[in-house]
């Protein structure tokens, strides 16, 4: 997750319409992000690779915006659906594998 900060905090940078420099803001975006990774992946139980589009990636641009706001509590009520939906299918592809 590291080393692809960089591109995921540009690319959360274009999702917020932020088209100005600002160092001190990108260090904050980016303790966001890792924040929310880590969030995320404990909540869903997977490590997911933000780099690759899907609801992982939505989740964590959206908790980026609410914390951004002040909002992370809103966050976590309004998207409640799509985390147990990722625990579910991590669950279910667990299952699979232990059948085989």
């Amino acid at each position: 997750m590291d080393e692809n900060i960089q591109t995921i905090l540009e690319d959360i940078k274009n999702y917020l319409d932020i088209t100005w420099e600002d160092p001190e803001g990108d260090k904050k975006l980016k303790g966001m992000i890792l924040r929310g990774a880590s969030a995320i992946n404990e909540k869903s139980g997977v490590e997911f690779d933000y780099l690759q589009e899907g609801t992982h990636r939505s989740l964590l641009f959206h908790y980026v915006m609410y914390e951004r706001s002040g909002m992370l509590n809103e966050f976590w009520i309004n998207y409640k659906q799509d985390i147990i939906a990722l625990q579910v299918k991590e669950e279910v592809r667990r299952f699979a594998e232990n059948q085989q």
